[in-house]
């Protein structure tokens, strides 16, 4: 496994040595197991974590250095906001504008102007119902009804 040279093997073993929280040690020593010519797996099996895990960690120094690789920073993808109230009221007032029930596209459009991300079909629908909104099918059976 290739990794660039952002401190000695020494310093980052100094580094690991000083370092409190056991889950920032561990991604040093992943990245000094790699200096030392280990394969993913063995890293992975001797840290006892997943071999992404490692690829992830050594990719990160090797981009940003020790300090990015103990940063607190949360990674993945970020947690949704909470939009329930203003997602409402934005899709009373798309409803109000159209003399149609909205689609799902419509939705997906509100959604978009709210959290400032596109979401996909499947996850419009995830936020309509952590919402406690009612889905397309429903609201049109409504606008029927009216």
């Amino acid at each position: 496994m290739d990794v660039r040279g952002h401190q000695s093997r020494r310093k980052l073993l100094k580094i690991c040595d000083s370092l409190r929280d056991p889950q920032l040690s561990r991604r040093v020593k992943a990245v000094v197991l790699a200096l030392d010519g280990f394969t993913l797996r063995e890293i992975a099996a001797e840290l006892g974590c997943s071999s992404t895990s490692v690829l992830h960690w050594v990719h990160t120094y090797n981009e940003h250095g020790v300090e990015e690789l103990l940063s607190d920073k949360p990674t993945g993808r970020p947690r949704d906001e909470p939009i329930d109230i203003e997602l409402r009221i934005q899709l009373m007032n798309r409803q109000d504008e159209k003399d149609r029930p909205l689609s799902i596209q419509d939705i997906r459009d509100v959604i978009a102007e709210v959290t400032g991300r596109s979401v996909s079909q499947s996850r419009a629908y995830a936020i309509l119902r952590e919402s406690g909104i009612a889905p397309p099918s429903v609201l049109a059976a409504r606008y029927r009804s009216r």
